[in-house]
């Protein structure tokens, strides 16, 4: 399974009465549907969408990958979503 660049750009949709109050989006490709399973570290999501990954039907995740994502917000709160890829 490929995973283009700027993927997430593509599917992601924020409320615009919402969106001035966000301080940064982070993202990393998750297994399950917990962002506490990680199957590479949180990072920016300009640097998450900068590269294409691949992940291959023998790694242990690939039934289960998905990309978690992590809204801090300007107040400090942080909100997190799993987007499933499969």
């Amino acid at each position: 399974m490929d995973v283009a660049p700027n993927f997430v750009s593509s599917v992601l949709s924020v409320n615009p009465s919402i969106v001035n109050n966000i301080s940064q989006i982070r993202a990393k490709f998750v297994s399950g549907n917990s962002y506490l399973n990680s199957v590479t570290p949180f990072e920016s999501l300009s640097s998450f969408e900068s590269r294409s990954y691949t992940f291959n039907s023998t790694d242990a995740f690939f039934n289960t990958v998905g990309i978690g994502l992590e809204f801090i917000f300007n107040n400090g709160s942080v909100v997190y979503n799993v987007i499933p890829l499969h």
